[in-house]
């Protein structure tokens, strides 16, 4: 006879079914009794779970609020299985399915006393263990069972999400135990699809190591890291290799690291060969003026001294010297003026020098801005490069995965 045991989740009291209909309402005649708060949206007769030769359906029976199964409101029947949480209504009573069984009497052996031949556990039945790494945060996930079931509500195994993250359904995807007795993956209905390896999950999807489960478009990545069936499954071994896409996310992953380490090297040049011409440019700035300084302080220093001698022989000759005096200083004068003539001579060479610098340092500080333009040229083509790759891969037609039998 067939067996159901529902648990209400506000006030955790069990109630067993032992027929093939029971009815779930506020009204005195339903299966299932009603208490706590939040009966005002229950209807009389809001819902009923019958079985069936496909098993327990659960089924609305026209309330006002609806009839939720795991989040989503029901639009027909739909099969129960264990750990199913059935909503009357979207802020009613929540009742968790404990157990869906079909009990058959006891066997009677044929023959007493002989020894019961060797059962064998159905691939259904049999508990597996996984281990998912999430890709983004690197924290590690264990879970096992015949059913373990990923989302954002409380009742998953596996919980990659906050309760608050829109993305995720509450529960979004289950992994399973197939008829060829391998852990499969399947969408339970959620709002923004079930993905392995990029491809959507449509039907059953066998799962192998490496496997990359994403639920909903953009939301959290689940690598599977390691699977066998439990109990035997005291640490999950790593994975030994990767699929088709994994390899490309991974080649894609170290394309961008070797990007970024190159466009950090090159601004690091960039500064260096700027702070380069702008040490030049100063000294030889600093060099200029000193110069500068320096020819004004002589050619001042020259003047004077003319002018000295000037005086004294106008003086000189003033005061009647004798003609040697005079001579004297006029040879003093004649001296005086061929330095301040190889003063300037020298001062019109130096000049002539420091030119030249400038000129040759303006030159090396165009060079070095034509050097850093090049690297910058040389940068985007590299990120043109990197982006390509990535581009050339997404655009390749992938091979979909065998589905489960």
């Amino acid at each position: 006879m067939p067996y159901l045991k529902l648990i209400e989740l506000g006030t955790h009291s069990a109630t067993e079914v032992h027929g093939d209909v029971a009815r779930m309402g506020r009204s005195p005649d339903c299966t299932v009794g009603l208490s706590g708060a939040h009966l005002d949206v229950v209807s009389a007769l809001h819902a009923e779970v019958r079985h069936g030769s496909t098993g327990w359906q659960l089924k609305d029976l026209g309330s006002r609020n609806g009839t939720f199964l795991n989040g989503h409101r029901l639009t027909g029947e739909a099969r129960l299985r264990a750990g199913d949480v059935i909503g009357l209504g979207e802020t009613g009573p929540r009742f968790s399915v404990a157990a869906v069984a079909d009990v058959l009497e006891a066997t009677l052996p044929e023959r007493p006393g002989l020894g019961a031949p060797e059962r064998h556990t159905p691939a259904e039945a049999r508990a597996y263990g996984v281990t998912l790494l999430a890709a983004s945060t690197g924290r590690r996930y264990e879970a096992r069972g015949v059913r373990i079931r990923l989302g954002r509500g409380r009742e998953c195994e596996v919980r990659p999400v906050d309760a608050s993250d829109t993305i995720v359904s509450r529960v979004h995807a289950e992994l399973t135990v197939g008829s060829t007795s391998g852990l499969v993956v399947r969408d339970a209905g959620s709002t923004n699809g079930t993905f392995v390896n990029d491809e959507p999950v449509t039907d059953p999807v066998p799962v192998r190591l490496g496997d990359r489960i994403m639920l909903g478009k953009g939301g959290p990545v689940l690598i599977v890291e390691g699977l066998g069936t439990a109990p035997g499954l005291p640490a999950a071994p790593r994975r030994l290799h990767v699929g088709q896409k994994t390899l490309r996310a991974m080649i894609g992953e170290a394309m961008a690291r070797a990007k970024r380490r190159l466009v950090a090297w090159v601004a690091v040049l960039v500064l260096v060969l700027g702070a380069g011409v702008y040490g030049v440019y100063w000294l030889v700035s600093g060099e200029v003026q000193e110069t500068e300084r320096e020819r004004r302080t002589a050619g001042d220093s020259a003047r004077l001294e003319t002018e000295r001698l000037r005086r004294e022989l106008g003086a000189a000759r003033a005061a009647a010297a004798p003609a040697a005096l005079v001579e004297s200083l006029r040879v003093q004068l004649r001296v005086a003026e061929a330095s301040t003539a190889d003063l300037r001579a020298t001062l019109a060479r130096a000049q002539t020098a420091l030119s030249s610098q400038l000129a040759a340092g303006e030159q090396r500080r165009l060079a070095a801005q034509a050097e850093v333009q090049r690297l910058r040229d040389e940068l985007a083509a590299a990120q043109r490069r990197g982006c390509a790759p990535s581009a050339r891969a997404t655009s390749r037609p992938s091979h979909s995965r065998a589905k489960a039998p």
